[in-house]
């Protein structure tokens, strides 16, 4: 049963990754109507807002809502393109700016990691980026055979692998041996998790010697722009400053972010 489901799932995603882009627009945009109708998860996600955003109104928060529904779905078009459409359609989905520093720094065997947040759309943004310098993403691994091959397919389109985000010495050995990494990092949330991220985070660029680069994710429209940022000190990578960094990042598209948080 289970061969025969990733068969389905397999052939499924390559046909709509090769069905034109605008009909996942209209597609999501007609879903995201209907379950606003609805309205599921409204009330939990506008408190989330109001904390998260206290000046605003609550017709920015509905608006909100609305945005980040049809982001979402946007987002499960967008994840089948990462994982099954051709490089040529990705990457012409994709501006990135500032990837040659990471070409650079390759080259010289210096140890790299992306820094990023969970934002919908950053699937298809790493694969774009994925064409142009092989990473290996760290990701927590499922028990589930079918999240596993998904998971083994963006391995596979990033050109690096994945690292189990459990196994720290993978990670370490990952980075020792000059390879660049990608962490996604939660700073939506307040307390002893942002110290142990930003520790663990401190920890391995101490160790390695690793340069961290913030790789910042937001849409125009339709257009998808990835930024790979300037060197972040190793001095500064402290819980208040990498959550500042990432409220500015959320705080510019909200309806991008996947899950927001209040303080």
């Amino acid at each position: 049963m289970g061969t025969v489901l990733l068969t389905v799932m397999d052939a499924t995603g390559w046909c709509i990754a090769r069905l034109p882009p605008a009909i996942g627009q209209i597609s999501s945009r007609m879903l995201a109507f209907f379950l606003e109708r609805i309205g599921p998860g409204r009330a939990s996600f506008s408190a989330s807002l109001a904390a998260c955003f206290p000046d605003r109104d609550l017709d920015w928060q509905t608006h909100t809502h609305r945005a980040h529904l049809q982001c979402r779905l946007r987002g499960i078009f967008e994840l089948i393109d990462s994982l099954w459409a051709d490089p040529a359609r990705v990457t012409g989905r994709v501006h990135i700016v500032g990837w040659p520093q990471l070409v650079a720094l390759q080259r010289r065997g210096v140890p790299v990691i992306l820094l990023a947040g969970h934002f919908i759309g950053l699937p298809l943004a790493v694969r774009a980026l994925a064409e142009r310098v092989p990473l290996r993403v760290v990701a927590r691994m499922f028990r589930h055979r079918l999240f596993q091959q998904l998971l083994a397919r963006l391995g596979h389109r990033t050109g690096g692998g994945l690292i189990d985000g459990a196994d720290g010495r993978a990670i370490r050995r990952s980075l020792m041996r000059g390879e660049t990494i990608l962490i996604l990092a939660d700073y939506g949330m307040s307390g002893a998790s942002q110290s142990a991220a930003s520790h663990a985070v401190s920890r391995l660029a101490h160790r390695s010697g690793a340069v961290v680069l913030p790789l910042h994710y937001h849409r125009h429209g339709r257009a998808h722009q990835l930024c790979v940022g300037t060197p972040l000190p190793l001095a500064g990578l402290t819980a208040e400053a990498l959550q500042s960094l990432y409220t500015a990042w959320i705080q510019e598209s909200p309806a991008e972010y996947l899950w927001p948080r209040g303080p």
